[in-house]
């Protein structure tokens, strides 16, 4: 999988959840910090096959079942201790969009940021794309 279509991937899911958030003060990131970058980078890859396969306005209940699992394990998995705090928050956004997905989520719906993203969500999501970018991918563009 080369570094676009993961990317891509992962900013579609990152960019709904950045504007899902609420107005309640950000609490302090609760995932495990201790992840080698190789276990972390392997969960990202497995939550861009699940969504590789989307095909269509929608995901299936099965390939929302699939994202959803990959993002789950990805949240247990946690993070490397390198990534920043604001990179951490911005892959629990990413994680608790998915995970709480329903199966009325479509494409579009991905594709589409909330307008009123907070600039602190914004700020998060930009740092754990970039970590992800940094960390997870050689520079020819593959895995």
């Amino acid at each position: 999988m080369n570094t676009a279509s993961l990317v891509a991937a992962l900013v579609l899911m990152a960019g709904v959840a950045a504007g899902c958030g609420d107005d309640s003060a950000s609490s302090p990131a609760t995932a495990r910090d201790n992840a080698s970058v190789e276990e972390f980078c392997a969960g990202v890859a497995e939550i861009g096959r699940s969504i590789e396969g989307v095909e269509g306005d929608k995901p299936t209940a099965e390939q929302l079942d699939a994202i959803q699992g990959a993002a789950a394990d990805l949240g247990e998995v946690g993070t490397p201790e390198e990534m920043s705090d604001d990179a951490r928050m911005g892959l629990e956004l990413v994680v608790g969009f998915i995970v709480d997905s329903g199966s009325a989520t479509t494409v579009d719906e991905l594709s589409s940021p909330d307008d009123g993203l907070a600039e602190d969500e914004q700020q998060q999501f930009e740092a754990f794309d970039s970590f992800i970018e940094d960390s997870c991918f050689s520079p020819s563009g593959d895995e």
